[in-house]
């Protein structure tokens, strides 16, 4: 689990790394159209492999049927404890991770005067930090005992990070991006423990599918409130204060994670 966890997740921070830094300086040489087909083709490619796969197994039937969850245990996720906790961890960072992706070089470009080109760097910076912190989560999930300082750690980086945005966005706007960037490490904690807090295969699918169908509908919300927000104020404090009040909500999962139960044994209860 730790592995596979950490390969996914370099992969994913190594990809969303590579275009925010060659966006602003391609649109400068070719115009925005043109960097926008770039993109365009290489979401035509991502279908590549899925055809060939498709190709190569037209017409067979699987071996061995792939297990499926309990029909019961869906139903009754909600009432774990470890389950509730791991989705508001997990729907915290991905809102501030969708959040900064669609907002942090405007916000840097008005806040910190930096240019589009550094704007782009500085959200590579924010989304290539994934990749060390990627191989090193799973590694601590596994060896640290008392996994809530985890993500009180988390907690600190988000807060740091955001204050030094609001007191002194000009000053240490790099040191600001690496701080904010650490914060959604805490994505890479949900992951690895949605495999360790559950005993078996059924449980871990039914736990994944809460924990990241609340996740990715919380997150799918940050881009649109964080815009709302910078709107209806006409500036980046009153967004800025959402997001560090938000991280705080992360302290909630780190107390409810600090007993090392197991889902099944909570739904059995």
């Amino acid at each position: 689990v730790a592995l596979l966890t950490a390969l996914y997740i370099g992969l994913i921070c190594l990809s969303a790394a590579g275009p925010p830094l060659i966006a602003a300086p391609l649109a400068e040489l070719v115009g925005w159209r043109a960097t926008l087909g770039v993109w365009a083709v290489l979401s035509v490619g991502a279908l590549v492999p899925w055809l060939i796969v498709l190709l190569q197994h037209r017409g067979r039937n699987p071996e061995v049927a792939p297990l499926a969850p309990s029909q019961t245990l869906p139903k009754r996720m909600h009432r774990s404890r470890v389950a509730r906790a791991l989705a508001l961890a997990f729907a915290i960072s991905t809102l501030h991770g969708y959040a900064m992706f669609a907002w942090l070089p405007a916000l840097l470009i008005e806040t910190a005067g930096v240019s589009p080109v550094e704007g782009g760097s500085l959200l590579a910076l924010y989304g290539v930090l994934g990749l060390p912190l990627g191989v090193l989560a799973p590694l601590l999930v596994i060896r640290v005992r008392r996994v809530w300082v985890l993500f009180v750690a988390t907690t600190v980086l988000y807060i740091a990070g955001y204050l030094g945005l609001l007191l002194a966005p000009g000053s240490g706007t790099w040191v600001w991006t690496v701080l904010i960037g650490g914060g959604p490490v805490a994505y890479q904690f949900c992951l690895v423990l949605i495999g360790l807090r559950t005993r078996s295969h059924e449980a871990a699918l039914a736990l994944s599918g809460f924990v990241q169908a609340i996740s990715y509908a919380a997150g799918a919300l940050g881009p649109l409130v964080i815009g709302v927000l910078r709107d209806l104020t006409d500036g980046w404090t009153v967004p800025l204060l959402f997001l560090l009040l938000t991280a705080l909500l992360t302290l909630v999962s780190a107390v409810r994670l600090a007993r090392p139960s197991m889902v099944e044994d909570e739904l059995d209860s």
